[in-house]
């Protein structure tokens, strides 16, 4: 969910030396192409429409178009919202692994505050509709895949204990390791 702590993970990823691609990223940049607003309202709505005129892996599809120019043979994409975004990294990868963070509602918000993103919430009410939007775009069945679900409750050394541990486990290679 937004909040739960998916970009932390990556920059912790990233600190090791794994290239991250944001989805987000991705989404508010063709939202700038399209000259469409950034403020939470405009880009729920244009999650919304991109997906219906494009299908539901549309943003998945669009960040393989910057994976081309990635050379390292790991890679972290943050923010997959659906199964069929996760199908599609997963024909054109040879693996992939699931990581999910989780967070209650009362942390997502306060991180999601101290951000002061456009697109984020000024009000619990707002990230409670940018939560039912996400949901109904995938992100309940995603959340329902088998993966590693890392909870993000407690402070950052503790979710950059978990991530070393967790990449560790599975036996990534890493360039730099902490």
């Amino acid at each position: 969910m937004p909040g739960a702590g998916k970009t932390t993970v990556a920059k912790t990823l990233a600190g090791m030396g794994i290239p991250v691609l944001s989805m987000g990223d991705v989404m508010r940049e063709e939202a700038r192409k399209r000259g469409r607003p950034e403020d939470i309202n405009s880009m729920r709505s244009f999650m919304v429409q991109l997906r219906s005129e494009r299908g539901e892996a549309v943003v998945a599809e669009l960040t393989l178009e910057k994976l081309e120019g990635v050379d390292s043979p790991t890679v972290v994409i943050d923010g997959l919202r659906s199964e069929q975004e996760l199908d599609a990294f997963r024909r054109a990868v040879d693996r992939t692994f699931l990581i999910l963070v989780e967070s209650d509602l009362r942390h997502r918000f306060r991180r999601l505050s101290r951000r002061a993103r456009p697109d984020d919430p000024k009000k619990v009410e707002d990230l409670k509709r940018r939560d039912q939007t996400e949901l109904t775009v995938g992100l309940e069945k995603l959340m329902s895949q088998e993966g590693t679900r890392l909870v993000n409750e407690g402070d950052l050394a503790s979710l950059r204990k978990n991530v070393t541990g967790l990449i560790r486990k599975q036996g990534i290679t890493l360039s730099r390791v902490p």
